[in-house]
């Protein structure tokens, strides 16, 4: 499947980037454990963090050791 990236703004109204190199892109919500590997976490706020669209995109499923050790916490907090 080729997925084309989305647009860095969707409409005026959504916060943007004032600052750095993401400048003027659209701000969004992005799981850090990713929903595919944990759908239980979705709306759970301590597996929630804002980044630009872009970047969030680019993103996609990958697990780095930060999303491993917020996995560990969350699974010894009991929400896993």
């Amino acid at each position: 499947m080729n997925r084309q990236p989305p647009p860095t703004t969707l409409s005026p109204s959504h916060p943007t980037i004032t600052l750095g190199p993401y400048t003027g892109d659209q701000l969004s919500v992005d799981h850090i454990i990713p929903f595919a590997v944990a759908p239980q976490l979705d709306h759970v706020i301590a597996n929630l963090e804002l980044m630009p669209l872009r970047m969030n995109f680019g993103k996609r499923d990958k697990m780095g050791q930060r999303q491993m050790d917020l996995l560990q916490r969350l699974r010894q907090a009991g929400l896993l």
